[in-house]
């Protein structure tokens, strides 16, 4: 499994939080964001991941160099580039490539979610074997991508999540009526304004669909969603875990203060990756 982990941006929704650091160093529980978002691919199985950077981005590379777990390859950009424009450079530059995950190191995933789950669960429904092994064996993609007939290279994977109806998020809802999503099948899904379902900061990508950006070329990857969806080429697949969103200054502070929103079982299980990669140093707090 590869990952694309987005950290180029400004942070300005931090405010004054980001002045001196950028926004993926922010810590909970002691542990900067981006370490969470690396557990959770450790977690999950991930053999490589690209970085982007931009604003402060030496603190980022400084804090990772001595990473354990997998290859970690990391892009500089002179200027920010969008996520568009920082996946197509992520690909020319490093190893990304095939099937990746992208999320952003804002949102901490808890572990009732399970990235290689999805195909195990799709498989068992049909009656195939369960095991992510078995899987990658019996099906030519990757472990971690939702078993559909409509998975093809050329559209995009959402996870998304319930929206209430007074969210200020982009919403999304299903294409054909009558249909459900649900976490084990993935399903057409379209932009709406008044759309039940919103984007969790998780996307399952190809490098086909960045083709026709150039290298260095600022993109906005959502404009380019938008006109998939409108062509039914956009797939969207319902996150089931928990998650805790520090995007903005006044959601940050509520996941900082708040340990208890964190199952024991997580900070275990962080603490031990802290403690391989960081040493008795690294204290969860």
């Amino acid at each position: 499994m590869k990952a694309m982990i987005l950290a180029a941006g400004l942070g300005t929704r931090m405010q004054e939080l980001t002045r001196t650091r950028p926004k993926p160093m922010l810590p909970v529980l002691n542990i900067p964001l981006i370490a969470h978002t690396l557990y959770l691919l450790h977690r999950n199985g991930c053999e490589f991941a690209a970085i982007n950077t931009h604003y402060l981005g030496d603190q980022i590379i400084s804090y990772l160099e001595d990473f354990p777990y997998f290859t970690l390859q990391f892009t500089r950009e002179s200027t920010i580039l969008g996520t568009g424009g920082g996946i197509s450079g992520a690909l020319r530059q490093t190893d990304l490539s095939g099937y990746f995950w992208v999320l952003n190191p804002d949102c901490i995933y808890l572990p009732e979610f399970s990235l290689a789950a999805i195909a195990t669960n799709s498989h068992s429904q049909k009656g195939s074997p369960t095991s992510a092994a078995a899987v990658e064996s019996t099906d030519n993609s990757p472990p971690g991508i939702p078993s559909a007939d409509s998975l093809e290279p050329y559209r995009p994977l959402l996870m998304l999540t319930d929206r209430s109806h007074d969210s200020s998020e982009t919403g999304f809802q299903e294409i054909a009526e009558g249909t459900r999503i649900s976490s084990m099948q993935s399903t057409a899904v379209r932009f709406s304004s008044s759309g039940n379902l919103m984007y969790c900061g998780m996307a399952l990508l190809h490098e086909d669909q960045f083709q026709d950006i150039s290298f260095q070329q600022e993109s906005n990857v959502v404009d380019e969603w938008k006109k998939r969806a409108e062509s039914h080429n956009l797939l969207g697949c319902l996150y089931t875990g928990s998650i805790l969103d520090a995007g903005r200054k006044e959601d940050y502070l509520a996941v900082y203060k708040d340990r208890n929103a964190f199952p024991l079982t997580y900070i275990q299980g962080l603490t031990e990756f802290m403690e391989q990669w960081k040493g008795s140093t690294s204290s969860i707090q």
